[in-house]
Formats: structure tokens, sequence, C-alpha cells
């Protein structure tokens, strides 16, 4: 936490890749980070992420973080005193993916309506 009040410029890269990185795509993000402190907006943040992480990640996630075993995914709720932050304002957006996806995006650009 002390990383964040002191020096709140970050960039996160999210990829997705096959392991023969015959596709691949990255996108790297930068800007600030703000711990979100509107109670409401804590909550959904919370809820989106539990529902995502039950459809998407590993039942064992929650308990190798630190959270209830049994519970699983339930677990994880706003009641926890997690600390949820958010990645604004947005400054920098760049990305990169395959010969192959990018001519196929430029090409759908360049498709009439």
């Amino acid at each position: 936490m002390r990383l964040i009040d002191k020096e709140k410029q970050v960039c996160v890269e999210i990829e997705q890749f096959n392991p023969d990185m015959s596709q691949y795509m990255f996108v790297t993000l930068q800007g600030k980070l703000s711990i979100v402190t509107n109670p409401a907006e804590r909550t959904e943040a919370i809820e989106k992420m539990r529902e995502f992480g039950k459809e998407r990640l590993s039942r064992n996630f929650p308990a190798a973080h630190g959270m209830k075993a049994d519970k699983k995914w339930d677990a994880f709720t706003a009641e926890k005193p997690f600390v949820i932050v958010k990645l604004d304002p947005l400054a920098v957006e760049s990305g990169l993916k395959p010969p192959s996806l990018r001519e196929a995006s430029a090409s759908a650009e360049l498709r009439p309506n």
C-alpha cells in the first residue's frame, strides 16, 4: 500500500497467446492507480470480480489468496477488507497482435457499412 501512496504511476500488461506463439495479443495500459473509496463502486467491483472468478478462474484461487477454502469464490465479498484499486485516468494504451490479425482487422475497418 505504501507503493500506491508513494508512486501511483503504473504499467499493466495483459497477454493472450498460444503456447507456440502462432496467435498472440498484448495490450499495455499506463496510468495512475487510485483506491476505490466509494462503497457502491467498491461493492460493484467486488461482485464483478467474484462472478468473473466463478466463471473463468480456478476454484482454488480464493484459498490461495487467504480466503476460506470451503467457500471458494463466495468468500470474496464486499464485507471483507479488500483494497480495490483502479487505473484512472488511462494515460497511454498500446498493443500488439500478429500480422494475420492486423490484416483481418484492417480489412474490416476498410469495408463500408
